[in-house]
């Protein structure tokens, strides 16, 4: 379902309702959901059901050069480890960054939006019941079960299609302070959306998302019957309320800043200053 947030404040107060759900922010309400993986893939015109070789070289590469700049470099066969730090370094990954926090996501979706930007929300329990999860096990067994299962899928040539939420043992620090995790998609030969349609059971594109009505986010929430079946969202977030929201989220201490630790998040965070809209 896709929703137009009009109101940051009206966001912010009802934040709660997403209590267990993950979010991945978008500079742009027109973007789909892709890695990229999946977007290097597509450009290049690469074969689709070659990728699991090209993203083995791909590994295989940056494993052969990380312990000339990584102090302590993952074990040789922690794959998902090596992923992570790929992604850390801008590389290409079938990871997908997403966030345990909303306002992070928000930021993120609005920080360079030239127009309407989107959050996307997913419902957490619904994958952990794809995967047959217990509905009360603890944080620490959950994240041990989807690590088992990622490196069951990473030694298997035919893998069923699905999305697992990964959170490796080992953090970066920006993980960290992003309170971030990956949502790693089983099937690397189908895209993103393919296999998050598998493990929900629904369809999620561009094409559901279009001949789905679009509501108000006061509508949504106002809505019980929506609130408990629906496991993913599109919130939609103008461009008029970007100053607002990006003024609020500073004061919430989520900036560049902060998310990024270094200089290069003290950089990034100075366009704050020549703020307008």
């Amino acid at each position: 379902m896709e929703v137009r947030v009009d109101d940051w404040s009206e966001l912010k107060f009802h934040a709660g309702i997403f209590r267990g759900w993950m979010f991945r922010g978008q500079a742009s309400a027109l973007w789909s959901l892709q890695t990229s993986l999946e977007r290097l893939v597509e450009s290049n015109r690469y074969p689709f059901d070659q990728v699991v070789h090209g993203e083995t070289k791909i590994i295989r590469e940056f494993m052969r050069r990380a312990h000339l700049v990584m102090p302590s470099p993952p074990a040789e066969d922690a794959w998902l480890e090596w992923m992570a730090a790929i992604q850390h370094y801008g590389g290409p990954t079938r990871l997908l960054d997403f966030t345990h926090s909303l306002y992070v996501a928000s930021f993120f979706a609005l920080e360079s939006a030239a127009d309407d930007a989107a959050v996307w929300a997913l419902d957490s329990r619904r994958l952990d019941q794809s995967h047959g999860l217990p509905k009360y096990e603890s944080d620490t067994t959950r994240r041990a079960r989807y690590e088992q299962l990622a490196a069951s899928v990473l030694s298997s040539e035919h893998p069923a299609a699905g999305v697992l939420p990964i959170e490796p043992y080992r953090f970066n620090d920006r993980m960290a302070v992003q309170k971030g995790l990956f949502l790693f998609p089983i099937d690397a030969t189908q895209t993103f959306i393919q296999n998050l349609e598998i493990s929900l059971g629904s369809s999620v594109g561009p094409d559901a998302v279009q001949t789905t009505e679009r509501r108000r986010f006061q509508e949504y929430v106002a809505n019980d019957r929506d609130r408990q079946t629906i496991s993913m969202l599109k919130m939609i977030l103008p461009r008029g309320i970007r100053r607002e929201a990006l003024d609020d989220l500073d004061d919430m201490n989520v900036h560049a800043a902060a998310l990024f630790p270094g200089l290069d998040g003290v950089a990034r965070s100075l366009q704050r200053y020549l703020r307008c809209w």
